[in-house]
């Protein structure tokens, strides 16, 4: 199965270079998509060391993380979507398993990934509004042109849409 990774940013220069090396050296995302929504700040410039490894969509108006993660599922070609925020830190490739192998193994529609703060572990009740998670392009497809109006419902919107599955 072809896995997608899309990663929608703005002003992430401090943490987008740290994000696309654990996805790169983890070898099994068929493209890495980035979509800048109109950063202020060097986020282009630290993506560059990437080169053609990477793929980049870039705005000068930031127009919301829904239009963001619309044109990255249409740039991408996985029958998975990994969405992923820009300012993630700290994660491994063992944690990007423990996300996607779930969907890949067909015993979820949908997996989420909860962030853990320092020691504090998760945040009960609301690691379901998270920007780490796999969905099938299958699912998603019927609703995607509602995401680029969405603004930063998409979260919420991909839990409804699972929530009879």
């Amino acid at each position: 199965m072809k896995l997608s990774i899309i990663i929608p940013v703005y002003n992430e220069e401090r943490t987008i270079s740290s994000i696309v090396e654990i996805f790169r050296t983890w070898g099994k995302a068929t493209e890495i998509i980035i979509v800048d929504d109109g950063s202020r700040d060097k986020t282009l410039a630290a993506l560059s060391q990437f080169g053609s490894t990477i793929s980049v969509i870039s705005y000068k108006k930031n127009h919301g993380k829904g239009y963001a993660v619309f044109q990255g599922v249409r740039k991408s070609r996985g029958e998975l979507l990994f969405f992923f925020d820009g300012d993630v830190v700290g994660v491994t490739h063992k944690d990007l398993d423990a996300i996607v192998n779930p969907v890949i193994l067909g015993k979820a529609d949908m997996s989420l990934g909860a962030a853990r703060f320092w020691s504090v572990g998760s945040f009960e009740p609301f690691n379901d509004v998270t920007g780490l998670r796999v969905v099938r392009r299958d699912t998603l497809a019927p609703v995607l042109t509602h995401l680029k109006n969405i603004g930063y419902g998409v979260e919420l919107m991909l839990n409804d849409l699972h929530k009879n599955k």
